[in-house]
């Protein structure tokens, strides 16, 4: 599948809340309303301040192991999953440049948009 093809299939499982893994359908739209309504939106100002508290923690002893790879999330996940790895996190991000028509300050704006996921 190319990236277009990957895209809409994922639009698609979005919107009917379940996908088939395995021949086991695998249903997820009540955890994904449940994680939409206890999201909060996080403004750069609030971005900054997490970043400085995080800088106070102590380090840890261990350092994470991660790669940086340009693939489906699910397909990182799933591939991780068969190689027997159990603490997974995933960080998606997603930017393209948009053109906001209706915004809280009621005036059109252009730049660029953030989408960030996290699997863990």
């Amino acid at each position: 599948m190319n990236r277009k093809e990957i895209a809409q299939e994922t639009l698609r499982i979005q919107e009917q809340g379940y996908y088939i893994y395995d021949n086991e359908r695998m249903d997820f739209a009540e955890t994904q309303k449940f994680s939409e309504d206890n999201s909060e939106l996080i403004v750069p100002k609030q971005g900054d301040d997490i970043v400085q508290e995080y800088l106070k923690l102590p380090k840890l002893q261990k350092r994470p192991v991660y790669s940086v790879n340009n693939e489906a999330s699910v397909k990182a996940i799933i591939d991780f999953v068969e190689a027997g790895k159990e603490k997974i996190g995933v960080f998606t991000l997603l930017v393209q440049k948009i053109r906001v028509v209706d915004n809280k300050w009621g005036n059109g704006a252009g730049g660029k948009f953030g989408s960030f996921q996290w699997v863990i």
